[in-house]
Parts: C-alpha cells; structure tokens; sequence
C-alpha cells in the first residue's frame, strides 16, 4: 500500500495485490508479522470487498507459501483462514 491509509470509510474497497517484501537488513530480520497484522486490522475496519496477497518472487520476494517467511506466514494464515481472524 504505496499511499498513507486514511481513516474507515462507507465506501467499498479492492486490494488487487498485496505483498509483504522481505528485505534483510541490519536493524531488522525479514521476517516480520507485523505488516501482515495491520493489513488484517484495515481490511476488517474497513468494507474490502476481496483481496489478494502477491504470493509470489516476481518483481519482489513477498513469497510466504514457501516457508523463508515463517512469522509472516504463520500470521496470515491464522487471520486470513476461512473461520480464523473474525
């Protein structure tokens, strides 16, 4: 999400793509949660129709159904699973 997030909105909202990139550096690990977290928290305050996660290396690595993101992974799948997160 290149642009600031605003405030919850009555108006309908579709994420085509979205990705967690992992990037080592020193002051942080890669594998971080915490984007996957704060994604969740906005598309449950706001009216997201559907969303879909870039699980994919193309263009940049926000892979997470290959296991070299295990935190973030773990992450979106306990609050994205049909049931879980709700």
């Amino acid at each position: 999400m290149a642009q600031r997030i605003r405030r919850p909105s009555q108006q309908a909202h579709v994420i085509s793509r979205v990705g967690h990139r992992y990037k080592r550096k020193p002051h942080r690990r890669g594998d971080d949660p915490y984007f996957i977290r704060q994604m969740a928290a906005w598309i449950k305050q706001n009216r997201v129709v559907y969303h879909i996660y870039w699980d994919d290396t193309s263009g940049y690595n926000s892979k997470l159904s290959d296991g070299h993101q295990p935190a973030a992974g773990a992450a979106f799948i306990r609050l994205f699973s049909p049931g879980m997160g709700s």
